[in-house]
């Protein structure tokens, strides 16, 4: 029981305290529900400009001329609002994914000229989302986004999107042809020579390397290795031993690098595609009690803390996950009839030895990505967000009303107390919020309700008022439910229902 107090309260009242100190996160009407039409009631906020290259000429897209050098007019598929947008998205099977697709529907909820967004989710298979995008045509898109599984599966039903006068924006993995209107990516090609050059030139340009790739067939994974190994064929002192795909994902990076460790005498170098498998196979040098040769990787923060921690040579090519932002910002210029580019490459991070303290998170998850959008990586992660003060050298007081005594502190003893001042011990240690230590004032109300009343008078009559105070879940959370809302207090009510 201590230990769960222990949990809850560290969470509930970081949360809290959290909040109390940093920006605000963008509240909204709307809930995005993946499978079903959302209706939206939202205010524009500001809208993010994305610098993009124009990289490729076009030919005809249907009946869609160029307009200008790889520019596409766009005027047959103006329409007005309000606009269905229909997202198509391979899957969340990993926290790339999942934090790509809440830049998706951060942008969607800037714009009330959305009126209806419908989300698919096709768990990686490609017949899935064969069917889910012929289910989302026939619910009258505007604009179809997808992000295919795979190429060449995807490719015959973004034809018939494009032939129906539905117009495509393929976001992050394309499909085969260029039968769409703009395809959003960061380049994989280049951020697969970035990765390779850097390997080469670190390991003398001799030496063994093993290949860790994403999904097979989906074309990120596919084109990084294409021009990494382009890169790699300029080198005659390096051997290539070894090439598997990892579905990017930790843990089959580390299963597959633990067996080239038993099949391999000596790897020199490890390109990795992505920071997922990377963090992984850096992962079983480790626990084999080996040197962790140098390994590249991308933004993701479980790889960042890993190479922070360890001290090998690393590199980080961000594949910017705020291109879901971008997507809808194209598709919105579509429907409006704009010229838009037939390819947006968003610009990527690079993090090296150097600059890796200023992108690396140890306060937050290892699923947090570096290259996001601080107010999307707020909603996720809710420490995302710098604090918008330092706060260094002074106290926030947490209050709390508790008992010693009675039939209910029988039963809990000191736990309550206990996991209360555990948990701010342990806030305090990493930091405090903002740089403010945490403190706790008890009041005994040996967990009776008139107790409870007088015990909240009391705090609430202090000078500055407080902005918390944690109760136990009894007949106080029912008496000053109302005083609470009253005298805009947050409340933390600890317990079972």
């Amino acid at each position: 029981m201590r230990k769960m107090f222990v949990v809850l309260s560290l969470l509930l009242v970081t949360g809290l305290v959290l909040s109390a100190c940093q920006p605000q996160v963008i509240e909204v009407e709307k809930e995005v529900v993946v499978t079903q039409v959302v209706e939206k009631e939202v205010e524009v906020d500001k809208v993010v400009e994305v610098e993009v290259e124009t990289v490729v000429e076009v030919e005809k897209v249907v009946e869609v001329e160029t307009f200008g050098e790889g520019f596409v007019d766009t005027s047959a598929y103006a329409t007005g609002p309000p606009y269905t947008i229909c997202f198509s998205n391979a899957s969340v099977s990993n926290s790339w994914r999942v934090s790509m697709v809440e830049h998706v529907r951060y942008e969607i909820e800037q714009h009330p000229e959305i009126g209806t967004y419908i989300e698919t989710d096709a768990n990686d298979d490609a017949a899935k989302q064969i069917s889910d995008t012929e289910d989302l045509l026939a619910q009258g898109c505007d604009v179809l986004i997808i992000s295919p599984a795979t190429a060449d599966a995807l490719t015959p039903v973004v034809d018939d999107a494009m032939a129906a006068g539905v117009p495509v924006v393929t976001l992050d993995r394309n499909v085969s042809g260029d039968n769409y209107v703009t395809f959003v990516e960061s380049s994989n090609c280049e951020m697969g020579k970035q990765q390779a050059e850097w390997l080469a030139e670190t390991m003398g340009g001799e030496g063994n390397i093993v290949m860790l790739s994403g999904i097979a067939g989906a074309s990120p994974a596919e084109d990084r290795l294409t021009c990494a190994r382009e890169v790699f064929a300029g080198y005659s002192g390096i051997t290539e031993l070894a090439q598997a795909y990892a579905n990017w994902s930790p843990v089959e990076g580390k299963q597959i690098m633990e067996n080239w460790l038993v099949t391999f005498d000596q790897v020199d170098g490890i390109w990795s595609d992505s920071g997922l498998q990377g963090s992984g196979a850096a992962e079983a040098f480790i626990e084999a009690g080996m040197d962790v040769p140098p390994v590249t990787g991308e933004d993701f923060n479980m790889y960042l803390k890993m190479w922070d921690n360890e001290g090998f040579d690393g590199l980080s090519i961000s594949f910017p996950v705020r291109m879901g932002r971008v997507a809808v910002k194209v598709a919105l210029d579509v429907l409006s009839g704009q010229p838009v580019p037939h390819y947006v490459d968003v610009p990527r991070t690079i993090v090296t030895n150097e600059n890796l303290a200023d992108y690396v998170r140890h306060d937050l998850p290892d699923d947090y990505w570096a290259d996001s959008d601080p107010q999307v990586a707020a909603r996720l992660f809710p420490g995302a967000a710098a604090c918008s003060e330092d706060l260094s050298g002074k106290t926030i007081t947490v209050h709390q009303q508790a008992g010693t005594e009675g039939p209910i502190a029988s039963i809990l003893g000191l736990a309550f107390q206990f996991a209360t001042t555990q948990a701010l011990a342990e806030i305090n240690a990493a930091g405090g919020v903002c740089g403010a230590e945490l403190a706790v004032k008890f009041r005994e109300t040996a967990y009776d309700v008139e107790q409870e009343v007088v015990a909240y008078e009391e705090a609430r009559a202090e000078d500055p008022k407080p902005f918390l105070i944690n109760t136990y879940n009894s007949g106080a959370t029912v008496a000053l439910a109302e005083r609470f809302t009253e005298d805009h207090i947050a409340s933390i009510a600890a317990g079972v229902n």
